[in-house]
C-alpha cells in the first residue's frame, strides 16, 4: 500500500487520492507536492488535500481550487494556506 497519490492499494481495490503540500510557495508547483503530483482543479469526492507544509513555509492557493462534496481540504495545525483568489466547496 503506498501512502500519498495512489489510487490502486493491495489487491487493486480503487483509493481516493490523497495530495499533500509539503513544499513552501504556490500551489501550482510540482516539487511543493510529495510524489510532484498537483491536485486537479476539482478534487473528486473521496479525494483529500492536506497542508503540511516546510517550517517557518505557506502554501499559497494561487489558482481556483474547487473541493467536491465528499472531499475534503486539511490545513494541519500551525501551517497556512493563502487563497489570494478562489476556493470553492461543492
Amino acid at each position: 500500500l503506498m501512502i500519498g497519490f495512489s489510487e490502486f492499494g493491495i489487491g487493486g481495490e480503487n483509493l481516493p487520492p490523497v495530495y499533500i503540500f509539503t513544499g513552501n510557495g504556490n500551489w501550482t508547483v510540482a516539487a511543493n507536492w510529495s510524489n510532484g503530483t498537483i491536485p486537479p482543479a476539482t478534487l473528486p469526492s473521496g479525494g483529500q488535500i492536506i497542508i503540511d507544509h516546510i517550517v517557518g513555509g505557506i502554501c499559497n492557493l494561487n489558482i481556483t481550487q474547487t473541493i467536491s462534496t465528499g472531499a475534503s481540504l486539511t490545513v494541519n495545525p500551525g501551517k497556512n494556506l493563502f487563497v489570494p483568489g478562489n476556493l470553492i466547496r461543492n
